[in-house]
């Protein structure tokens, strides 16, 4: 799942923080590649 510059600073006004362009680029990235990473999981078998 890819997330936005809008959504990042979406979810930085929920959390009350203040991110700089910057900030959001970087942080658009890295939550990215975690919710990508959780997908993965959620698709591992864990059956047994």
């Amino acid at each position: 799942m890819k997330l936005n510059q809008k959504q990042i600073q979406h979810i930085a006004n929920l959390a009350r923080l203040e991110l700089t362009e910057e900030e959001l680029k970087k942080y658009s990235n890295q939550l990215s590649d975690i919710l990508s990473y959780i997908n993965q999981l959620k698709e591992a078998d864990t059956t047994n």
